[in-house]
């Protein structure tokens, strides 16, 4: 979880000289810090990893500063990928799924299958044999294996795992000064 605080209290009358709009500025400031701080963590765990940047955006949280808290939080969590989310392909030997950039892994028994639901994912047959009870198979009498959709990561297991955190806090730490100047500035033309 990285914070965006403010000491408005000895920042404010510093700024006094800038006009009465300087509580709006702050504010707007870390929103737009803390947002630009989202897209910028995005961009940084896809660096390392093949995922897409919506299902990174899902697992990233903002928490905006308002006039009483004047602090912006990003935070990451969220569930497990699962693997089909990142970089998958299927051939006889097995399927070969690309979670880091440079880290290829051949996975034998699994498999890409789409559900009638029209979700696609990875799957490998685990478990003990069974007579299937829906499906296209419901009617026979062969037992099979049931299917388990396997996941890998979450959001938060990539920050950790990659030197994200580090570089989120020194772009924030770079650009807050920036924008805290443009947004004093729209606020008091």
């Amino acid at each position: 979880m990285i914070k965006v605080n403010s000491n408005f209290d000895e920042v404010a009358v510093k700024f006094n000289k800038y006009g009465k709009n300087v509580d709006k500025a702050v504010v707007s400031a870390l929103n737009k810090t803390a947002t630009q701080g989202r897209v910028f963590a995005s961009k940084e765990v896809r660096k390392e990893y093949t995922v897409k940047s919506k299902y990174i955006k899902r697992g990233i949280s903002v928490y905006k500063a308002t006039k009483i808290k004047y602090s912006a939080t990003i935070t990451a969590k969220g569930k497990r990928l699962p693997l089909s989310q990142f970089s998958v392909s299927q051939n006889k030997r097995g399927t070969t799924i690309h979670v880091r950039r440079g880290h290829k892994k051949l996975l034998k028994h699994y498999f890409i299958a789409t559900m009638q639901s029209g979700h696609k994912g990875v799957f490998v047959r685990f478990g003990e044999k069974r007579i299937p009870t829906k499906g296209k198979y419901a009617k026979t009498k062969i037992k099979r294996q049931p299917i388990v959709e396997r996941y890998t990561l979450c959001v938060a297991q990539m920050f950790r795992a990659s030197k994200v955190i580090k570089d989120l806090k020194r772009h924030v730490i770079n650009r807050f000064p920036v924008i805290l100047d443009e947004r004093i500035a729209f606020y008091n033309r």
